[in-house]
C-alpha cells in the first residue's frame, strides 16, 4: 500500500474530529485515484482553464456513518442578447 507523509500545521484536538479528518483524507485520495482519468480530461479539455473540484464530508451521527464526496466539473456558460419584446408593439413585417 502506498504511503504519504504530510507536514500539517495543526490537527484537531478532539480525537473524534481527528479520526474523521484522517479517514476523510484517505477517502479523498482514493476518490482522486478512482476518477483520475476523468479529472485529467476535464482539466485538459477545458477552454477557460477553470475546473472546479469539491470535496464534501457528510456525517450521519445517528447511523455512525461518514460519507466523502468528490465532485468535479468544467464551468460552462452561454448567452444570447436581444431586445426585450414589447407585446404592445405590433410586428413591423
Amino acid at each position: 500500500m502506498p504511503q504519504i507523509t504530510l507536514d500539517i500545521p495543526a490537527l484537531p484536538e478532539s480525537p473524534k474530529l481527528r479520526a474523521i479528518a484522517e479517514a476523510s483524507a484517505v477517502s479523498l485520495l482514493c476518490l482522486f485515484a478512482d476518477h483520475e482519468d476523468d479529472i485529467n480530461n476535464a482539466m485538459v479539455e477545458n477552454d477557460e482553464n477553470k475546473t472546479t473540484l469539491s470535496h464534501s464530508i457528510g456525517l450521519d451521527l445517528g447511523k455512525n456513518k461518514l460519507t466523502n464526496k468528490l465532485s468535479f466539473s468544467i464551468k460552462h456558460g452561454d448567452e444570447i442578447e436581444q431586445a426585450m419584446p414589447n407585446p404592445d408593439q405590433p410586428a413591423l413585417f
